[in-house]
């Protein structure tokens, strides 16, 4: 072939260079235009239909699409191949009764330097909305969700609900699940993801009274719990109930940090989505439904166990709130409450629910709400907690250290192989003082020079970093 060379030479290899990209972007195009007319082909699945009684669709990943990611044997969507890092996974459309917004949760083994993120998008008036992100998430690391509002004209990302644009209405959705890891030879195990949606209360069934159903779960109170994020935890500390109840002895403040959304400043303890993967973590299913009555809630309460609901509520009519009233409740008025719903009965010709109310002081967390006062205050989400038959509970990692030295910024850990673990004091979350296997107080992390002076061998002091890890002290 004859080499050219000149002005003309180098206009000509613009000319195919520019004739290559072209080719290339038409080829990129016609592949996307395809991708979408098969997702707009594909039958969806009617996503409220296809609800159990529990109130969400439960992905199987045996449908949809799978760029670098497959789903296996057991049914887990991982990547696919030892040297994959990076794939998506894209799910059909879910077709749903006219609903306002929709929160998705996860499960998911999260290897060091692997992450999980979930995103969606909503369908309103025949069109799609922007993708959406919940964060990405794992288990090793200090986790947050988008820290500003992402929004365009048909919906809004809210923390972990996407809202569909005021008075407008979606009727469809679809997600996608990234899988990354910084190592070539491991992978997150994403081994449930569900989606709720608020479409009002298509399937309401009345309450009638059958047999009572009481379970007994273990009561905490946040006043008793680490007073630097007492008020915060309403949240996590209903799920170490739930937990607790199923065989997870984990401590409320070990949870809050597993669960913490280090990306908000307002509820940085209350992300749906994040506390129940931080509960799947115990070898447990946690996932957000909505359900319409309590009807259904009985059911779940019956097959799953307790059930944590989310609640606004005043205490009195007395109070200005517009808000519902719930006579009993323990704090005056609170427009966004968890609550562990751990039984239903029939009392005095009333029905009523019975809840571990973890406002209440550490006497009065049980309490009992006429029902229908609840079902007026309960928003209809719920974490719903499964212990599946052939389940292997995890229990809390607490790693055994002594402490060595403690300066104004940091302190050093000595593990039991001898190795040195430098901890920064702004990454210790909470210091827990126990005895016999009851709470017995706190420390700030700045007084843990004092500890060295005063050591109490007879008690176990527990740091909960703010990374998902607790060391425990021994002497």
């Amino acid at each position: 072939m004859e080499a050219i060379s000149g002005k003309k030479g180098l206009r000509a290899s613009w000319r195919t260079i520019a004739q290559g990209v072209g080719v290339a972007l038409l080829w990129a195009l016609s592949m996307l235009w395809s991708v979408e007319t098969a997702w707009a082909q594909e039958k969806p699945p009617e996503l409220m239909q296809a609800q159990s009684i529990n109130g969400a669709y439960l992905a199987d990943f045996t449908t949809g699409s799978f760029e670098g990611t497959q789903r296996t044997a057991q049914g887990e969507l991982v990547l696919a191949g030892p040297r994959t890092t990076f794939g998506v996974y894209y799910s059909p459309i879910l077709g749903s009764a006219p609903f306002t917004e929709a929160v998705l949760s996860w499960n998911a083994a999260t290897p060091q330097r692997t992450n999980v993120e979930v995103q969606a998008q909503v369908r309103v008036d025949g069109k799609w909305s922007a993708w959406f992100s919940w964060g990405k998430w794992n288990s090793w690391s200090a986790v947050g969700s988008e820290n500003k509002a992402i929004k365009d004209e048909l919906a809004v990302m809210d923390i972990d609900t996407l809202k569909v644009a005021k008075g407008k209405m979606a009727d469809a959705l679809r997600y996608r699940v990234y899988l990354s890891s910084v190592q070539a030879q491991g992978t997150p195990q994403l081994t449930l993801l569900a989606v709720a949606v608020n479409a009002g209360p298509t399937r309401l069934k009345e309450f009638v009274a059958r047999k009572d159903v009481v379970l007994e779960v273990p009561a905490y109170a946040q006043r008793r719990s680490d007073p630097s994020i007492a008020g915060q935890i309403c949240s996590p500390m209903s799920m170490a109930m739930a937990l607790n109840y199923h065989g997870v002895g984990v401590l409320p403040e070990e949870m809050a940090w597993r669960a913490k959304d280090h990306s908000q400043d307002r509820f940085p303890f209350g992300n749906w989505s994040f506390n129940c993967a931080a509960a799947a973590d115990f070898g447990l299913k946690a996932y957000v439904a909505h359900e319409n009555s309590l009807a259904e809630l009985r059911e779940t309460l019956q097959q799953k166990g307790p059930v944590i609901a989310s609640v606004m509520y005043k205490n009195s009519e007395a109070v200005p709130d517009e808000l519902p009233v719930l006579h009993g409740a323990p704090v005056e008025a609170t427009d966004g409450h968890l609550v562990v719903v751990r039984g239903l009965v029939q009392q005095g010709g009333k029905d009523w629910v019975i809840v571990n109310d973890p406002a209440g002081d550490s006497d009065s967390v049980q309490r009992q709400y006429e029902a229908g006062e609840f079902e007026k205050a309960w928003t209809h989400y719920v974490y719903v907690i499964a212990k599946e038959k052939k389940a292997v509970l995890r229990q809390p990692r607490r790693i055994p250290v002594k402490l060595l030295q403690v300066s104004a910024q940091a302190i050093l850990l000595q593990g039991q192989g001898g190795e040195r673990i430098p901890l920064e004091l702004q990454n210790i979350g909470s210091i827990v003082k126990r005895k016999n296997q009851e709470t017995i107080g706190f420390l700030q992390p700045e007084t843990l020079g004092a500890l060295l002076l005063n050591l109490e061998k007879d008690c176990e002091w527990l740091l909960v970093t703010k990374q998902q890890q607790t060391f425990c002290l021994t002497f």
